[in-house]
């Protein structure tokens, strides 16, 4: 996976945790280059959803490890 809309995001909101931490954050950063996310799902919330989502409100990862991670 190369995580195209991922790495533009990051670089739009500056790697703000506070943006990953908000619903239309998160969706935006971590849903738009998964096979099964559809627009019109946005209710839906996975298990690696909630798990990013919480791991970055509990400050244990952070946005600067994930683009480390996913090679910036």
């Amino acid at each position: 996976m190369e995580f195209k809309n991922l790495k533009k995001q990051i670089k739009v909101s500056g790697g703000d945790e506070g943006f990953a931490c908000t619903k239309d954050g998160a969706i935006s950063l971590f849903c738009a280059d998964c096979d099964f996310y559809k627009e019109s799902d946005k209710d839906l919330e996975c298990g690696a959803f909630k798990l990013l989502r919480l791991l970055i409100d509990k400050k244990v990862l952070t946005m600067a490890q994930i683009s480390d991670a996913i090679g910036k």
